[in-house]
Protein backbone atom coordinates (compact mmCIF):
# COMPACT_ATOMS: atom_id res chain seq x y z
CA UNK A 1 0.00 0.00 0.00
CA UNK A 2 1.13 3.29 -0.60
CA UNK A 3 -0.27 7.26 -0.18
CA UNK A 4 0.68 10.22 -1.27
CA UNK A 5 -0.93 13.80 -1.07
CA UNK A 6 -1.21 17.07 -2.58
CA UNK A 7 -0.88 19.64 0.39
CA UNK A 8 1.72 21.00 -0.52
CA UNK A 9 4.12 17.47 0.28
CA UNK A 10 4.04 13.92 -0.70
CA UNK A 11 4.61 10.74 1.51
CA UNK A 12 5.02 7.20 0.27
CA UNK A 13 4.85 4.88 2.49
CA UNK A 14 5.05 1.05 1.36
CA UNK A 15 3.86 -0.33 4.76
CA UNK A 16 2.15 -3.07 2.98
CA UNK A 17 4.36 -4.26 0.81
CA UNK A 18 6.44 -7.67 2.20
CA UNK A 19 7.77 -10.66 0.27
CA UNK A 20 8.44 -13.68 1.95
CA UNK A 21 11.80 -15.39 0.84
CA UNK A 22 12.90 -19.40 1.61
CA UNK A 23 15.87 -20.03 3.79
CA UNK A 24 19.24 -21.67 2.30
CA UNK A 25 17.58 -24.78 4.09
CA UNK A 26 14.28 -25.07 2.36
CA UNK A 27 15.64 -24.24 -1.10
CA UNK A 28 18.45 -27.47 -0.68
CA UNK A 29 15.61 -29.66 0.68
CA UNK A 30 13.68 -28.58 -2.96
CA UNK A 31 16.69 -29.20 -5.09
CA UNK A 32 17.83 -32.44 -2.62
CA UNK A 33 15.11 -34.77 -2.45
CA UNK A 34 14.26 -33.29 1.16
CA UNK A 35 10.25 -33.01 2.47
CA UNK A 36 8.90 -29.32 3.12
CA UNK A 37 6.99 -29.15 5.74
CA UNK A 38 3.94 -26.44 5.33
CA UNK A 39 0.36 -25.52 6.23
CA UNK A 40 -2.36 -26.34 3.98
CA UNK A 41 -1.43 -23.49 1.17
CA UNK A 42 -4.89 -22.28 1.05
CA UNK A 43 -3.77 -19.15 1.69
CA UNK A 44 -5.06 -16.81 -1.40
CA UNK A 45 -1.83 -13.92 -2.18
CA UNK A 46 -1.12 -11.42 -4.58
CA UNK A 47 1.93 -12.62 -6.18
CA UNK A 48 4.21 -9.59 -7.65
CA UNK A 49 7.65 -9.62 -9.08
CA UNK A 50 9.61 -6.90 -7.33
CA UNK A 51 9.96 -4.99 -10.73
CA UNK A 52 6.65 -4.46 -10.58
CA UNK A 53 6.42 -3.19 -7.23
CA UNK A 54 9.02 -0.38 -8.02
CA UNK A 55 7.49 0.79 -10.41
CA UNK A 56 4.03 0.70 -8.84
CA UNK A 57 5.86 2.77 -6.29
CA UNK A 58 7.06 5.39 -8.99
CA UNK A 59 3.71 5.48 -10.16
CA UNK A 60 2.25 6.75 -6.79
CA UNK A 61 5.29 8.94 -6.01
CA UNK A 62 4.11 11.04 -9.68
CA UNK A 63 0.15 10.79 -8.96
CA UNK A 64 -1.76 13.70 -7.80
CA UNK A 65 -3.69 11.73 -5.23
CA UNK A 66 -5.97 13.09 -2.08
CA UNK A 67 -4.32 13.35 0.98
CA UNK A 68 -4.09 9.89 2.24
CA UNK A 69 -5.76 7.95 -0.49
CA UNK A 70 -4.02 4.42 -0.32
CA UNK A 71 -3.27 2.45 -3.37
CA UNK A 72 -2.96 -1.19 -3.60
CA UNK A 73 0.24 -2.38 -5.23
CA UNK A 74 -0.66 -5.81 -6.62
CA UNK A 75 -1.18 -7.84 -9.43
CA UNK A 76 -5.57 -7.95 -8.38
CA UNK A 77 -5.53 -11.84 -8.91
CA UNK A 78 -5.46 -14.44 -5.63
CA UNK A 79 -3.14 -17.15 -6.32
CA UNK A 80 -2.98 -20.06 -3.59
CA UNK A 81 0.55 -20.43 -1.69
CA UNK A 82 0.37 -24.43 -2.37
CA UNK A 83 0.41 -23.52 -6.30
CA UNK A 84 3.06 -21.21 -6.00
CA UNK A 85 4.92 -23.75 -4.34
CA UNK A 86 4.30 -26.43 -6.29
CA UNK A 87 5.47 -24.40 -9.25
CA UNK A 88 8.49 -23.46 -7.31
CA UNK A 89 9.45 -26.81 -6.99
CA UNK A 90 8.31 -27.75 -10.85
CA UNK A 91 10.40 -25.18 -12.54
CA UNK A 92 13.84 -26.17 -10.05
CA UNK A 93 13.35 -29.86 -10.78
CA UNK A 94 14.37 -30.93 -7.26
CA UNK A 95 13.58 -34.24 -6.29
CA UNK A 96 12.29 -32.69 -3.27
CA UNK A 97 8.31 -32.42 -2.30
CA UNK A 98 6.23 -30.61 -0.33
CA UNK A 99 3.94 -31.91 2.37
CA UNK A 100 1.26 -29.65 2.44
CA UNK A 101 -0.71 -29.74 5.64
CA UNK A 102 2.20 -30.87 8.26
CA UNK A 103 1.61 -27.60 9.69
CA UNK A 104 -1.13 -25.72 11.12
CA UNK A 105 -2.07 -22.68 9.67
CA UNK A 106 -0.83 -19.34 12.03
CA UNK A 107 -3.27 -18.10 13.87
CA UNK A 108 -5.31 -15.07 13.17
CA UNK A 109 -3.70 -15.40 9.39
CA UNK A 110 -5.35 -13.57 6.59
CA UNK A 111 -6.33 -16.21 4.25
CA UNK A 112 -6.98 -13.37 1.66
CA UNK A 113 -4.67 -10.60 0.79
CA UNK A 114 -5.36 -9.25 -2.82
CA UNK A 115 -4.72 -6.11 -4.58
CA UNK A 116 -7.49 -4.18 -5.72
CA UNK A 117 -5.22 -3.59 -9.17
CA UNK A 118 -8.55 -2.30 -10.94
CA UNK A 119 -8.74 0.31 -8.30
CA UNK A 120 -5.36 1.37 -8.69
CA UNK A 121 -5.50 1.64 -12.20
CA UNK A 122 -8.25 4.18 -12.63
CA UNK A 123 -6.18 6.24 -9.25
CA UNK A 124 -2.24 5.87 -11.04
CA UNK A 125 -2.91 4.40 -14.65
CA UNK A 126 -0.78 1.60 -13.80
CA UNK A 127 -1.19 -1.89 -13.40
CA UNK A 128 1.56 -5.03 -12.68
CA UNK A 129 2.89 -6.38 -15.49
CA UNK A 130 4.50 -9.29 -15.02
CA UNK A 131 3.22 -13.23 -14.60
CA UNK A 132 3.46 -15.46 -11.93
CA UNK A 133 4.94 -17.91 -14.09
CA UNK A 134 7.37 -15.29 -15.64
CA UNK A 135 8.50 -13.97 -12.47
CA UNK A 136 9.23 -17.09 -10.96
CA UNK A 137 11.30 -18.47 -13.84
CA UNK A 138 13.28 -15.30 -13.93
CA UNK A 139 13.56 -15.75 -9.92
CA UNK A 140 14.93 -19.34 -10.51
CA UNK A 141 16.74 -18.76 -13.21
CA UNK A 142 18.91 -16.18 -11.17
CA UNK A 143 19.52 -18.12 -8.35
CA UNK A 144 20.84 -21.15 -10.52
CA UNK A 145 23.35 -18.38 -11.65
Amino acid sequence: MAAAGRDGFSVLWAGSVSAQCSSGRASGRVRRGGILALSGGGQLRDWVSVDDVVSGLLAVARAELASADSIDIGTGEGIPLREVVQMLFDLTGGEGRPLFGALPYRRGEDMNMVADADRTERLIAWRARTGLEEGLRALVSAAAS
